[in-house]
């Protein structure tokens, strides 16, 4: 029914378009989730081990390697005693990604992060909340890249580079349909969506999906054929 994929394109659209970069599914047979994998670099690193070490029993006692071992070996104990392990090192990330000297994401990435965050605040209501919720949206952003980045390192390269791309398009442009033709379906199916989103941001949103498509399918037209043919039916 056109109604449910109007509905189900634009809650697609609300979580894909600011970052297309998801996350790579975790092997499920995996000993360690990749998420932990993660988590552990951050929270055993320097930084973290220092700001933590009253934490450590006998830890004047100990170098920093036996610290770090400390921290390490206490996580994983943790960790196997989780009922959701992807779940709790994702957590573990997301309170830790401040702790920035313990990754290093692509320059390309570093690049586009502020647009994205530049966006999200476009998009936010205007709340004594607005930082907070733009800051969580950041940070579910990069946790996406930092897996991506374990996972599939070419792949999250070229999708800030997209974004970089798409982030840089004047939405305003009169001529937007033209410099980013979609196949015939796509067309019909975002025509349909700009006369039933009406708001200003809403709109912007599905012009910048236009551009993300356009770019990211660019070789592969074919895709976006399925993508939209599956999307209205």
């Amino acid at each position: 029914m056109i109604k449910s994929a109007l509905l189900c394109f634009a809650l697609f659209v609300c979580l894909a378009i600011e970052f297309s970069a998801q996350a790579a599914p975790t092997n499920e047979h995996a000993v360690f989730p990749v998420e932990c994998k993660i988590a552990l670099r951050l929270i055993s690193s320097p930084d973290y081990v220092h700001d933590h070490q009253g934490e450590i029993p006998d830890a004047e006692k100990m170098d920093e390697d036996a610290k770090i071992d400390f921290v390490a070996k206490l996580f994983k104990d943790t960790v196997g005693k989780s009922d959701d392990q992807p779940q709790f090192c994702t957590n573990t990330i997301r309170d830790n990604l401040h702790y920035t000297n313990a990754y290093h994401l692509p320059s390309q990435c570093s690049t586009f992060l502020p647009l994205l965050k530049k966006s999200f605040e476009e998009k936010a209501p205007y709340t004594k909340d607005m930082a907070n919720s733009v800051q969580q949206k950041m940070n579910d952003s990069i946790i996406d890249m930092l897996i991506l980045d374990d996972t599939a390192p070419d792949k999250l390269v070229t999708r800030c580079e997209v974004g970089i791309q798409v982030m840089q398009v004047d939405l305003n442009d009169k001529h937007l349909k033209e410099k980013y033709p979609l196949p015939v379906t796509c067309e019909v199916f975002f025509d349909e969506m700009e006369r039933k989103l009406i708001l200003p941001a809403q709109l912007e949103t599905i012009k910048r999906q236009r551009v993300l498509f356009a770019i990211e399918n660019k070789n592969t037209p074919e895709k976006l054929d399925e993508i939209c043919e599956e999307i209205t039916h």
